[in-house]
């Protein structure tokens, strides 16, 4: 996970964490000296998380994402398998 800087001039790596419950996960991105007022957070198409009910909290030394999971499950990771990667990625170039 990296932060873009000054106005995307500077990338610097940050340290996560996450931890999730049945009902949401939440991401803490620990960047020194970030700045709330210019951040913000996007997230990607995807059926797995309630975007309506995700929310972000910004300090000047973490950023907490906490999104609700469309349906209560357990995540093995952040990120989707390969082969499904692969899938969305076709079924958004063919849309």
């Amino acid at each position: 996970m990296y932060a873009i800087l000054s106005q995307g001039k500077k990338v610097v790596p940050c340290r996560h964490d996450w931890h999730q419950t049945g009902g949401e996960v939440t991401i803490s991105v620990y960047a020194k000296n970030s700045l709330p007022e210019l951040s913000r957070v996007e997230a990607n198409s995807t059926l797995v998380i309630d975007v309506k009910r995700s929310y972000v909290t910004m300090t000047a030394t973490k950023i907490e994402i906490t999104m609700r999971k469309a349906e209560p499950m357990q995540w093995a990771s952040l990120e989707l398998p390969a082969a499904k990667k692969q899938e969305k990625q076709k079924d958004d170039t063919t849309d």
